[in-house]
């Protein structure tokens, strides 16, 4: 089942209660809120609770086809770099609340590729299903080491500000908004707060030296630019811009 039927059946678990309820209006006013998933194909048929959840349904539906931006090409994602996590990350570096650096963020976390042409809000929900939240992490010179070294050993990761070339377990010619990696500065770096949590094994992150919350899903921020550049009546473009490169060793 697509993700926009999947959250007009987490609106509540209406059908479920109706089918035995006597007074139904009043359970779509008590649950109105509850959000538990429930899968479309599990569901009871009730002509009652079908007649009430239309109208969400709709609504819902209408939403999250809206399309929000056009594509000039397919957006998929990739190693050492990917035109979505290009995309992805130098969203999420633009838009954060809190300066900072440079962003990194995981490939697992992209969900699903882009496609060339319309690109609906239940798209960006699809990829970006995770109510993951952007946030700035300032870590210590070693820690960056650390960072450098899990960007070149997962042979690429999505980022943004920071380019480098990978030779085996090591990432050289670093260069950070344009400036060569300087190993004894601390780096303020934007990610999200399930990866600050050292998830996707990003344990260089941590015991940071401070972590500043920005109240900003990265999943709004994709949707808040992209309706943006819709709006101002602009496409994607997105590029390959060899900021991770794979340098076989020589």
């Amino acid at each position: 089942m697509n993700l926009s039927k999947h959250i007009l059946y987490s609106v509540s678990i209406l059908a479920i209660l109706v089918a035995g309820c006597s007074n139904p209006k009043a359970v779509l006013q008590s649950k109105s809120d509850v959000a538990i998933r429930i899968k479309a194909d599990s569901l009871p048929k009730n002509a009652e609770a079908e007649k009430l959840i239309l109208p969400y349904r709709s609504s819902m539906e209408a939403e999250m086809n809206a399309v929000l931006v056009e594509s000039d090409s397919a957006i998929e994602k990739g190693q050492p770099e990917s035109k979505l996590g290009n995309l992805v990350t130098d969203i999420c570096l633009k838009r954060s609340k809190v300066s900072a650096d440079f962003a990194i963020l995981n490939n697992g976390g992209l969900r699903t590729n882009l496609p060339k042409g319309q690109i609906t809000r239940g798209k960006t929900f699809e990829l970006m299903p995770f109510d993951n939240e952007i946030v700035v992490v300032t870590i210590s010179a070693q820690k960056m080491l650390n960072l450098l070294k899990y960007v070149a050993v997962s042979k690429g990761v999505p980022v943004s500000g920071l380019r480098g070339e990978i030779l085996g377990d090591s990432l050289i010619n670093v260069l950070i908004v344009g400036k060569a990696f300087d190993p004894t500065k601390n780096y303020k770096v934007c990610t999200t707060d399930y990866l600050a949590n050292s998830g996707d094994k990003m344990n260089f992150f941590s015991k940071p030296i401070l972590i500043e919350t920005t109240g900003y899903k990265l999943r709004d921020a994709l949707i808040d630019e992209f309706t943006e550049i819709g709006l101002a009546g602009k496409h994607l473009h997105p590029v390959l811009d060899g900021r991770l490169k794979a340098t076989l060793d020589k």
